[in-house]
């Protein structure tokens, strides 16, 4: 079996699914007819009526979850665009953002700042010693210790 279908250019395990298939499967996808875009345009428009600022992708979820609840097809998102496009449906694309001011050049300057960027190191009079907290630095101060 690995030789023909080497020479035929079929991968074995899809030949080996098909051999194997019992005589009463059906292909699912040979049974379904979607709805004409009449209905989903109504079904979009029904959707969006309580506000109209809904994009494509909000308008398809809310229609599927319709249809999820009658236990009707989904639908594409890709259709829904392309229904709500023809239709004049689309919202205008949004702006496209500012560049910044400050492009980055894909380079860090190194210096003092990038040892402790966070600050995380606190900053004391006797940089060799360790900061105490001030708990225990007060009581060093009181004489207990």
């Amino acid at each position: 079996m690995t030789r023909v279908c080497e020479a035929l250019g079929l991968a074995r395990s899809n030949v080996h699914v098909r051999a194997h298939r019992s005589e009463s499967w059906v292909d699912g996808r040979t049974q379904r007819t979607p709805g004409t875009d009449e209905q989903l345009l109504t079904d979009i428009r029904e959707q969006i009526a309580a506000l109209p600022s809904y994009g494509y992708r909000r308008a398809c979820a809310l229609v599927n979850r319709q249809r999820a609840r009658v236990g009707a097809a989904r639908v594409n998102p890709k259709r829904a665009y392309r229904v709500m496009a023809s239709s004049g449906l689309l919202l205008p694309r949004a702006p496209r953002r500012r560049q910044s001011s400050r492009p980055h050049e894909g380079s860090v300057p190194i210096g003092s700042r990038t040892a402790d960027p966070a600050g995380l190191r606190r900053r004391t009079r006797f940089p060799d010693r360790r900061q105490s907290p001030p708990v225990i630095s007060s009581l060093h101060a009181g004489g207990w210790m």
